[in-house]
């Protein structure tokens, strides 16, 4: 738990010491390099009624940009979905979780959106279970080509135009992956 914490608060103090936060969109893009400029946090607890048993979902989301060259950076994206139900006297018992990671996402910067290569890591997996049962779950490490707009990352975002109309297309998050497994179960 004190790990836990630790990374939380490492990510806050990134975000507020930013060097990146301060420039402006068209500096940002030439003869900068930064170390750590950006960090995105986002946590959210659901209380659900689903058919199938899930009482609640809880969504951990980690967003770090690692480093950032003029229009070239290298990031890392973690976010982890718990899903719970009602299991041994418990309203909220954990019962499957999911992970999507982006190992590391190596884009370029265009001037609405970013495109690159991403090694990443997807899985669900039932948490609470006698037998694994492999036709339920899934495991997939793989290599794809990312693009997406710059709405789509998490937290602050200065190349992300918060003066606009809400209805702006530059406003809309979207996202489009192709990729392919080199190992998966």
């Amino acid at each position: 738990m004190q790990t836990k914490r630790y990374i939380i608060k490492m990510i806050i103090i990134f975000y507020f010491i930013s060097p990146v936060q301060s420039q402006s969109q068209n500096s940002l893009l030439y003869n900068n390099f930064y170390f750590l400029p950006l960090a995105g946090l986002s946590l959210d607890y659901s209380i659900i009624e689903s058919d199938v048993g899930f009482t609640a979902k809880q969504v951990k989301e980690v967003d770090l940009q690692v480093f950032w060259y003029n229009s070239w950076k290298v990031s890392m994206y973690v976010k982890e979905n718990v899903y719970t139900s009602k299991r041994h006297d418990v309203h909220y018992y954990p019962y499957r979780i999911s992970y999507y990671m982006d190992f590391a996402y190596i884009s370029y910067q265009l001037k609405n959106s970013q495109v690159g290569i991403t090694f990443n890591h997807i899985c669900n997996n039932t948490i609470d279970k006698p037998q694994r049962n492999i036709g339920t779950e899934l495991r997939w490490y793989g290599i794809g080509i990312k693009w997406y707009s710059n709405g789509m990352q998490v937290g602050y975002n200065p190349l992300y135009s918060y003066n606009s109309s809400l209805f702006s297309f530059n406003n809309f998050h979207y996202c489009l992956y192709v990729g392919y497994p080199f190992l998966s179960k």
